[in-house]
């Protein structure tokens, strides 16, 4: 007899735009992806960047709690942080969040998640390294609330505040 496993994992897909133009489209009425797509139709794209994730312990738990109805916030808030340490499977918090917003647009296709979240240049004026997932009841915007479902290292230097970001976080259960 074969047992089956379930395995959880993801990648993150940073998109850099020409700063305003994806926050025009989202005025206008377009969904994120939506908007997405027209601002590479305008050439606004200017850098993408994919990044594996790691699902850490806690997230696990995370995912267990949501499976009998312990937790039912799901996950909400993407983070932004500085620290550059290789993310490790006992990480409760990025190395040195910086801010975390609520995500943008969810969906689902079968066994698939994608999370996806747009920062304007003004929300994301720092030398990213690294992102993380949170997620349960207790997450907020603020720092150091919910639990970190997963981390990753994922640089761009947006110091300056010249471009958007949006971060398209694809998570598989297989």
């Amino acid at each position: 007899m074969e047992l089956e496993q379930i395995w959880i994992h993801g990648q993150s897909q940073l998109s850099v735009w020409r700063r305003g133009l994806i926050e025009r489209f989202l005025r206008e009425g377009l969904t994120l992806w939506e908007a997405q797509l027209a601002a590479i139709a305008q050439g606004g794209l200017v850098y993408e960047h994919v990044a594996k994730n790691l699902v850490v312990t806690r997230g696990k738990a995370l995912t267990a709690k949501f499976l009998i109805n312990e937790d039912t916030a799901g996950l909400t808030y993407h983070a932004l942080g500085t620290g550059v340490a290789a993310p490790a499977i006992g990480d409760i918090w990025l190395g040195a969040e910086q801010t975390r917003k609520a995500i943008t647009l969810k969906s689902r296709s079968t066994a698939v998640i994608t999370l996806s979240t747009f920062f304007t240049g003004a929300e994301s004026t720092y030398n990213i390294k690294e992102c993380g997932i949170f997620g349960g009841a207790s997450a907020t915007a603020t720092t150091g609330t919910g639990f970190l479902f997963s981390r990753w290292l994922q640089a761009f230097d947006n110091s300056s505040g010249s471009y958007d970001l949006t971060y398209d976080y694809q998570l598989t259960v297989s």
